[in-house]
């Protein structure tokens, strides 16, 4: 699973819904994090938690889709799913029709993306198929055990993975050749490792290998059937806008083919892979700089990308705005067919690496402009402070970076601006160019908050926005020294006020909004 893990990189499953229907899955197993689930056996619940595992079947299995990587035990195929675990057999692994109804009826209700049924029953039970096949047209993926009585003179595909709605898993040796256990049969779709996996185990059943360590090793099409799941939640994170089925039909056009060839009746379509690229994969030359990654395209497809409010076309190249972190970007193109292709690839930036700070704050992408443009830098402790209110220096040094003035000043008009501040040379040449004036005293005030008015005149006057004047706001009025800024800045297209209709100019200033306002200003994109 490890191996695996490395050429899944940097997709780990994260956000995709899994719920587990089986024997339960240990809730307090250091390797696993299960978010939820639920009980649908009658009277074999545990009293505590009534979805954890009392037979260690369940937990295996999860560990094989979702173990995490925490730098102990093992590490899942899809480390980073949203685990849920629905008990549907009771501690000696037995169930009923109606408890895996129930259960499936549960993950229905919690818009489960994939459900695991490594269980297996010789009963064809109408009511089951209907369930399933109610799941499957809400656009569940379901994968089920093939069985393990291929070694029988009956060697035929069991029950749930016969039915159609139900992705059949059989089961594989290190030598790709079939499990001798594994059933075969025309419903066979895919097959998957399950020769004596390593997985997590419930600490007080594990006694089976000497080691009470919470792993041990088990085999069959159940553990073969943990894979696929795992995988396809990659692919669910990966293409998020394939159905279920176009993702069923994808894990069968990528399988290696094993056996005879094409479609048979041990392997089906062939061992599942994890295909690092397609046809229609788009590879970047990529570019990364503090607060901006550059992405170029190269070859002769059509491309857009598609993100936050963070991404600027240049020249025919993209560069991607933010600090130290992950982002998510749908990359859009055509197949040969002229479909369409949309793949999720998952970039990251380097720097700036604000403690404070990522990229999921909705004044990322304007903070890395600022940043990659030198406008805006940190505070010594590696923090940008969003949440504070800017000072009346803090936003003269901004815009005038953002002007290209000097740093250093070979005057000083102010007298509690002190010759060796750090907005000294900015305040002088935005006081000369008539973009800021002092107070009564010849003072300047450096630490005092800024408001929204102020914000709107000191904006509206250094990049010279013209004002339409019309009023918007329900507390502005031409008597207001700011009348004239605000309304330019919503001509600009620089901001719309609150939804209450109220601009609330008097109200101080967050760095953040600041920073939001400035990039809005200079860039189209962050409108």
């Amino acid at each position: 699973m490890n191996t695996t893990k490395k050429i899944t990189t940097p997709y780990t499953g994260k956000g995709i819904r899994v719920a587990v229907l089986d024997s339960g899955i240990d809730v307090n197993h250091r390797d696993l994090r299960v978010l939820g689930g639920y009980c649908s056996m009658a009277n074999d619940c545990p009293i505590d938690v009534p979805y954890d595992d009392d037979n260690g079947h369940g937990t295996h299995v999860a560990g094989i889709i979702a173990a995490l990587a925490n730098q102990t035990g093992i590490v899942g195929i899809a480390p980073e799913v949203d685990l849920y675990s629905i008990k549907a057999l009771n501690g000696f692994g037995v169930g009923s029709t109606n408890s895996l109804i129930d259960g499936i009826d549960w993950a229905i209700e919690q818009k489960i993306d994939i459900l695991n049924l490594s269980i297996t029953t010789e009963k064809d039970d109408p009511a089951l198929e209907k369930a399933l096949k109610k799941a499957y047209e809400k656009g569940m993926l379901i994968v089920g055990s093939g069985g393990n009585n291929g070694d029988q003179q009956n060697s035929s595909v069991m029950y749930p993975a016969k039915y159609e709605s139900v992705i059949a898993v059989a089961a594989v040796k290190s030598d790709l050749t079939k499990l001798k256990n594994s059933a075969t049969g025309k419903e066979i779709d895919i097959a998957a490792p399950g020769e004596s996996i390593f997985s997590t185990y419930p600490m007080k059943w594990d006694f089976e290998d000497s080691k009470a360590d919470g792993y041990t090793r088990l085999s069959g099409t159940s553990m073969a059937t943990a894979h696929v799941t795992g995988i396809l939640a990659l692919y669910k994170e990966r293409f998020p806008t394939l159905t279920n089925t176009e993702l069923r039909k994808l894990i069968m056009n990528s399988a290696k083919d094993l056996g005879e060839p094409g479609k048979d009746n041990i392997y089906g379509y062939g061992l599942i892979q994890y295909k690092q690229n397609f046809e229609n994969t788009i590879e970047f030359i990529e570019k990364s700089e503090p607060g901006k990654l550059t992405l170029q395209y190269t070859g002769d497809k059509k491309v857009a990308i598609q993100g936050d409010n963070n991404i600027v076309l240049t020249d025919g190249k993209w560069e991607v705005y933010g600090v130290a972190g992950t982002f998510d970007l749908l990359i859009k193109t055509k197949t040969a067919q002229g479909t369409e292709w949309i793949e999720k690839k998952i970039i990251h930036l380097q720097e700036p690496n604000f403690k404070d700070m990522n990229n999921r704050q909705r004044f990322a992408g304007p903070i890395g402009y600022l940043t990659s443009k030198k406008q805006l830098k940190g505070f010594p402790d590696a923090t940008i402070r969003p949440y504070e209110n800017i000072t009346r220096a803090e936003a003269a040094t901004i815009i005038g970076r953002a002007l290209g003035y000097p740093e250093k000043s070979a005057t000083n008009t102010f007298k509690d601006v002190s010759p060796t501040s750090f907005a000294a040379g900015y305040i002088e040449a935005l006081k000369n160019a008539g973009i800021v004036s002092g107070f009564a005293g010849n003072t300047f005030k450096p630490d005092q908050k800024v408001t929204r008015g102020e914000m709107a005149i000191l904006i509206s006057k250094a990049f010279k926005l013209k004002t339409d004047n019309v009023n918007r706001f329900t507390d502005c009025s031409p008597s207001m020294a700011s009348y004239d800024a605000v309304n330019a800045l919503v001509a600009a297209k620089i901001t719309n006020g609150y939804t209450d209709n109220t601009f609330k100019p008097n109200d101080q200033m967050s760095r953040a909004d600041f920073a939001v306002f400035l990039a809005r200003v200079q860039e189209d994109a962050f409108k």
